[in-house]
């Protein structure tokens, strides 16, 4: 059974993970002016090397009709592409081309510079070790 504790730290936790999250996106500089749904995807093709639209969007919960757009915009800015599944001529393979791999790189080098920026003028040394091995323990939650 939780207790109030248990559940105090859950309630904070969670708070912390949304603001931290919100803050980081709009800390991101955004090429082409991204949609959320269309991060959305871009962080599920960075797991896969290869998915189907139908999939990315029982993933998502997108309908058929907005994936084909999301994807047709993402293929117009040259981040994914699509081709014809070998194993089945009616289906199309979507992957990240390596200008969304290069985009999804610097996104990501931009926020942890910015976030490392933070840490560094806020916390001192003895914060930072606290915060670590909060960290470490943090990472033992096998459900993540």
């Amino acid at each position: 059974m939780t207790t109030k504790e248990d559940r105090a730290i859950a309630h904070a936790l969670r708070h912390l993970i949304t603001r931290m999250n919100k803050r980081l996106r709009r800390e991101m500089s955004n090429p082409g002016s991204l949609s959320i749904a269309e991060k959305n995807v871009m962080s599920i093709l960075m797991n896969h090397k290869a998915i189907y639209p139908s999939e990315l969007g029982a993933q998502l919960d997108i309908s058929s009709q907005f994936m084909s757009q999301i994807l047709k915009r993402l293929e117009g800015l040259g981040y994914i592409d699509r081709k014809t599944a070998q194993e089945d001529k009616r289906k199309t393979w979507v992957t990240l081309t390596k200008k969304g791999w290069q985009m999804i790189n610097d996104s990501r080098l931009e926020r942890e510079e910015w976030l490392a920026g933070v840490i560094r003028d806020k916390y001192n040394s003895r914060e930072k070790k606290l915060i670590r091995e909060a960290l470490e323990l943090l990472s033992d939650i096998p459900e993540l």
